[in-house]
């Protein structure tokens, strides 16, 4: 298979050779670099956001892009991490023949913080890590169970070295993760007074496939106060934040149970898309990656 355009492509793998009988999907992106993206993370120039969010500035340099009716004709696409519910689309602000700027001064380019990740540490089904209370065992499989989660909503910042909401398959109490790893059934627990009644919580991150996922969705528990969660996990190292999602949207809130600080580490993937005037596809024509950290 060759791939002669840029832009964005679904990969699905079905099995018997039956088209309706879908294994998974898989989103990627093929980019040429025809543009020149410049960016920068920084506070927010807005005062009202300036402890709680990062201001994205991009500057494109459109080198020698044949372009017509620059807004019409150009997308931009900020993504935090590896999430999309909370993409930002931009239009120019301004532009010239040489660069298209996207530096707005009115927070629509700024994406909350959050917090930095929790993490659970599930490389060993013997030896309790940090984040491990106990270990059980449910039939053929060994339960984890995570210590209690605080609610940090209101919490200081606290830097905390973890990987941005990915997580990596390991396995100390074997010699090759990828074959020898087991599964595990991890158990969350959210100490929470009351259930939330316009909502619902869930368990977020690379682990879920950056989305709202059932199976990651945490239930409510009224004997002990809390939410729970139980999922199926390979052995490994895993980042995760409880997110909040409000009942009819798919855009997840992050502060409700984490908090949002300027402070926090985040990856930010920048997009730059074209489309030929005569065309009725989009090509990425540009992309660049920066971290905040060091955020001032």
């Amino acid at each position: 298979m060759e791939i002669l355009l840029s832009g964005n492509y679904i990969i699905k793998v079905f099995e018997d050779g039956d088209p309706d009988n879908i294994v998974l999907t898989r989103r990627f992106m093929v980019f040429k670099q025809d543009a020149q993206v410049g960016t920068n993370v920084r506070r927010t120039i807005p005062v009202n956001l300036m402890d709680t969010h990062q201001e994205v500035d991009v500057t494109v340099g459109i080198g020698s892009l044949s372009l017509v009716n620059i807004p019409a004709t150009t997308h931009l696409i900020i993504r935090q991490n590896g999430r999309w519910d909370n993409a930002i689309h931009l239009k120019p602000f301004s532009f010239n023949k040489q660069n298209i700027n996207y530096n707005y001064d009115d927070g629509r380019n700024c994406f909350e913080a959050g917090n930095e990740f929790r993490w659970a540490d599930v490389r060993s089904l013997r030896m309790q890590s940090d984040r491990v209370a106990n270990f059980q065992r449910d039939s053929d499989l060994v339960v984890t169970n995570l210590l209690l989660d605080p609610i940090r909503t209101f919490d200081n910042y606290r830097n905390l070295n973890e990987s941005n909401g990915k997580f990596f398959i390991r396995n100390t109490d074997g010699s090759e993760p990828e074959l020898d790893a087991d599964y595990t059934w991890v158990k969350f627990t959210l100490p929470f007074e009351a259930p939330v009644n316009n909502g619902n919580l869930f368990i977020f991150g690379a682990l879920s496939d950056w989305n709202f996922k059932d199976e990651f969705k945490l239930a409510y528990d009224y004997p002990s106060k809390s939410y729970r969660a139980r999922i199926l996990l390979k052995q490994g190292i895993y980042n995760y934040s409880y997110v909040f999602l409000p009942n009819k949207s798919s855009k997840g809130d992050v502060s409700y149970i984490e908090g949002s600080h300027f402070e926090t580490e985040n990856d930010y993937l920048i997009l730059f898309y074209t489309r030929q005037y005569t065309e009725v596809f989009d090509e990425l024509s540009g992309m660049s990656q920066i971290n905040s950290r060091g955020i001032r």
